[in-house]
């Protein structure tokens, strides 16, 4: 197999960078198989003269709204060259869909995807399933959002038609959450110089067992800036038991105190926000916490980091069941460290173990 992959992306996010990073750091197997990778920033002439364009949809975020014939027409002008053009769907939620893309791409990568795929051929309040939920559970509307979140959460109807090339791809669990994790400009920057290196690319990502004596039970927190109604109100549901209930301070803290106390902490609370997948999911597995947060059973979505009771603890999308889990896990410090120490072992697998050939073959499927 020789195959000639051009991938068009930005590198300001850390969902770019989730999606990036895992092509990057296993070019070297990728190369054994006869896959030779490029990594473009901008639409350049020579963009198109290869086998296949995968494309980060990070990188045409604003052409929708503002330019959407240009958008398609610049796909149109792929497909004449390329013999495959791949969309990637970087977004953070199972919704906000970009399905108008579809009549100019061969195939269509989404980070997380609904279970069940019928579920795409219908609207849903705030484009998202659990902000449609939240609207009729709380009674919210999302009048009050700015107009730029309004304007930036675009959602398509999945045409039956098309709905054969849709797939899963890989999620932000994929990034170098290292030592830079916290600031997204300058890892950017500095992934963005690193592809364009002939030296080998690793992970920096480590890992603090669960063993370490934590003296915090639970750490949460929760910003509650959000304009979206529909995610601001069920993050102000989650807040409002863990301070009654606990005594806990959600107040945000600098990032350097937040990573120090997960170290310290046995539980950590991780509500959805734009999307169902938040970094701070994996900033809670990797310092060792017990990774809590709301019933992830109707997503797909890989690595597959969430198997309620083996690799993190689901609560109901209306929080009733939120107070009673936490004191019973609060009770059992060994069940605590038995499921954090799971997810760790299953995290480490995908960057550092076999599971590198597992994302590599999942590649190749696509190339295919």
């Amino acid at each position: 197999m020789s195959v000639k992959v051009n991938i068009l992306t930005t590198y300001n996010s850390p969902n770019s960078l989730g999606f990036v990073y895992p092509l990057a750091v296993n070019r070297p197997l990728f190369s054994k198989e006869g896959v030779r990778m490029e990594f473009f920033d901008s639409i350049v002439d020579n963009i198109s003269d290869c086998d296949i364009i995968f494309i980060n949809s990070k990188f045409f975020r604003s052409w929708h709204f503002t330019k959407a014939g240009e958008l398609y027409g610049v796909l149109a002008g792929f497909k004449k060259k390329a013999h495959k053009v791949i969309w990637f769907d970087t977004a953070d939620s199972t919704g906000t869909t970009q399905f108008n893309v579809m009549p100019f791409v061969d195939d269509y990568y989404k980070s997380q995807l609904l279970k069940d795929r019928s579920l795409y051929e219908k609207n849903f309040y705030g484009n998202r399933i659990f902000t449609d939920y939240y609207n009729k559970f709380f009674g919210e509307d999302d009048n009050a959002a700015s107009e730029r979140e309004k304007h930036m959460a675009i959602h398509t109807i999945l045409r039956k038609e098309d709905a054969h090339k849709l797939h899963l791809s890989w999620n932000s669990a994929m990034d170098d959450w290292g030592v830079y994790a916290g600031n997204y400009t300058l890892a950017g920057l500095i992934a963005k110089a690193k592809v364009r290196l002939p030296f080998k690319m690793r992970y920096n990502t480590r890992f603090l067992g669960p063993e370490k004596n934590r003296k915090i039970g639970i750490s949460a927190r929760i910003g509650l800036s959000h304009t979206i109604s529909t995610v601001r109100r069920q993050r102000e549901a989650i807040v409002k038991v863990l301070k009654d209930k606990f005594g806990v301070d959600t107040a945000v803290l600098p990032r350097n105190k937040y990573i120090s106390e997960l170290k310290n902490s046995k539980i950590a609370i991780s509500p959805f926000g734009l999307g169902e997948i938040s970094c701070r999911d994996f900033e809670v597995i990797m310092n060792g916490a017990l990774l809590f947060k709301q019933d992830m059973s109707h997503l797909e979505t890989w690595p597959p980091l969430y198997v309620d009771g083996e690799t993190y603890m689901a609560f109901s999308w209306d929080i009733s069941d939120l107070e009673d889990k936490l004191r019973e896990f609060l009770k059992d410090d060994e069940k605590i460290a038995r499921i954090s120490k799971n997810a760790q072992r299953a995290y480490e697998y995908y960057l550092y173990g076999d599971g590198r050939m597992e994302f590599c073959n999942k590649v190749m499927d696509i190339l295919r």
